[in-house]
């Protein structure tokens, strides 16, 4: 999330797929790899290995990517509160797009 903020609007889809790609290319390189050395160092077979070490590799990826998003988050929340700091609220306008007809709505009960 930081990643888009900081680049400018005309390069944003570029810098975020290259970010996507590396991600993904580390991803598919580590996991595997990691998942091997574990297996052997343990002298295992493949179905044992997979069970035993498959888990708490997928478990220990998913633990790093929610720490990530809460950071992104954290972020993106200063920067939206930094964005409402300025804003004139006796100017807003609100518009409701619902289509909700509320004279069909009963009055009691």
């Amino acid at each position: 999330m930081a990643l888009q903020f900081g680049t400018p609007d005309t390069m944003r889809g570029q810098v975020v797929s290259v970010q996507l790609l590396c991600s993904n290319l580390i991803g598919l390189s580590v996991g595997p790899v990691a998942v091997s050395m574990l297996s052997q160092q343990a002298g295992l077979g493949l179905g044992p290995a997979i069970r035993i070490f498959l888990i708490p590799v997928a478990i220990v990826g998913m633990i790093a990517a929610a720490l990530a998003r809460r950071a992104r988050s954290a972020d993106a929340r200063e920067i939206w509160r930094a964005a409402q700091a300025g804003l004139d609220f006796q100017a807003l306008v609100f518009i409701d797009e619902t289509g909700t007809n509320t004279s069909m709505t009963p009055t009691y009960g």
